[in-house]
C-alpha cells in the first residue's frame, strides 16, 4: 500500500496537535492544585505518558493491528502489523498519543476528587 505525501502530513499535524493536547491538560490539572503541588502533576503526566506508551507498544498496538486469531486479537508482538514501511512509527505514534491522551484525562479527575 502506497502511502502519499499528504497523508503523512495530516498523519504528523494531528500527532502534534494531540501533543498539545496533553500540555493543556497538564496546564489545566496544574491550575486546579495548590502551586507547590504543580510540579507533582508535571510529573504524574509525563509518567502517565512514558507507562501509556510503553504498554501500548508492548501489547496494545499488535492486539489492535495484528493478524488476528479466530477472529479475535493477535498475538502480542511488538508492532506486528501487516505495513512494512516507514509509516508504521508514526501511525503508532499518533495512536499511542491517543491512548495516553485517554489515561491522562482520566487522571486528571484526581485533583478534583482529592482536592
Amino acid at each position: 500500500m502506497e502511502v502519499s505525501t499528504i497523508e503523512y502530513l495530516v498523519l504528523f499535524f494531528s500527532l502534534g496537535l494531540l501533543m498539545l493536547m496533553q500540555i493543556g491538560f497538564l496546564c489545566l490539572e496544574s491550575g486546579q492544585v495548590r502551586s507547590k503541588n504543580s510540579i507533582n502533576v508535571a510529573a504524574k503526566n509525563l509518567l502517565d505518558l512514558i507507562v501509556v506508551i510503553l504498554l501500548f507498544w508492548a501489547a496494545g498496538f499488535s492486539m489492535i493491528f495484528g493478524e488476528s486469531t479466530n477472529s479475535f486479537i493477535g498475538p502480542i508482538k511488538p508492532l506486528a502489523s501487516s505495513q512494512d514501511s516507514a509509516f508504521l512509527p508514526l501511525f503508532f505514534l499518533f495512536h499511542a498519543m491517543f491512548a495516553a491522551t485517554t489515561a491522562t484525562i482520566v487522571s486528571g479527575a484526581m485533583p478534583n476528587a482529592v482536592g
